[in-house]
């Protein structure tokens, strides 16, 4: 009932949102590893308390601890920001999908306009591949 050609249009769009999902499922052990790295980082600057401070005796001791901290904390947001950038990367490339899977709806309502939404769902449905 529906053009060979929009059919394909809509297979190449479920394609690579499965593609897409699948690389989002692979950050998911980023995403544990970034915690892990975290946790081990909050341990370290957690042994800089108020009481290990006050024992320093000189300015440098201080300055290298805190140059230590700053350090730690750089770290810490360059991690993230790595990550962040990966699943930023997704979020763009599922935004042109949508865009694309919208596009293809306005195009397929425009070819045509008798069909129900409904129709046009199961129709597609069944010429997706999982």
């Amino acid at each position: 009932m529906i053009d060979e050609q929009l059919i394909e249009s809509a297979k190449k769009i479920r394609k690579n949102f499965l593609n897409l999902s699948d690389r989002l499922e692979l950050y998911r052990e980023d995403v544990k590893a970034l915690t892990d790295f975290l946790v081990t980082k909050v341990e370290e600057i957690k042994s800089y308390n108020d009481e290990t401070i006050r024992k320093m005796r000189t300015k440098d001791e201080l300055a290298k601890a805190t140059n230590h901290l700053l350090k730690e904390i750089g770290t810490i947001e360059d991690e993230e920001k790595k990550l962040q950038k990966k699943v930023e990367r997704i979020n763009v490339e599922m935004e042109k999908l949508k865009n694309e899977e919208e596009i293809l709806y306005k195009t397929i309502k425009t070819r045509y306009p008798h069909l129900e939404d409904e129709k046009i769902v199961k129709e597609i449905q069944s010429h997706l591949e999982r």
